[in-house]
């Protein structure tokens, strides 16, 4: 994962975004996935009325380190989110979940 110009991988990349206290949300995905392409919706939602919360993607099979990322942490299901704010996991979804809950969630007025 290229960030600023700077190659850096994905578990840096989460942690970094993590610790800044700052809205994360961390979508493990996979090709082919009907739901995973309903969720990227809902994302690019959140994004557009919030830029400030940090979408990193994390795709099935795009690297040894997000297959590992996905067995580490028993990722069965695609879509599966990690939800931070203020530097704690708020919650962990399996599934679709609507862009004005993602704000509940993430504490955020929609």
């Amino acid at each position: 994962m290229t960030v600023g110009g700077i190659n850096m991988s994905i578990k840096q990349t989460i942690k970094d975004a993590v610790t800044t206290g700052g809205p994360v949300v961390v979508d493990f995905w996979r090709d082919g996935c009907a739901p995973c392409k309903g969720l990227a919706m809902q994302l690019e939602t959140v994004q557009k009325k919030h830029p400030n919360v940090e979408v990193i993607k994390v795709k099935l099979g795009e690297s040894a380190e997000a297959d590992e990322l996905f067995e580490t942490l028993n990722i069965k299901n695609a879509p599966t989110m990690y939800l931070y704010n203020n530097a704690e996991e708020l919650k962990v979804h399996v599934g679709i979940l609507p862009a004005s809950k993602i704000l509940d969630v993430l504490g955020i007025e929609g």
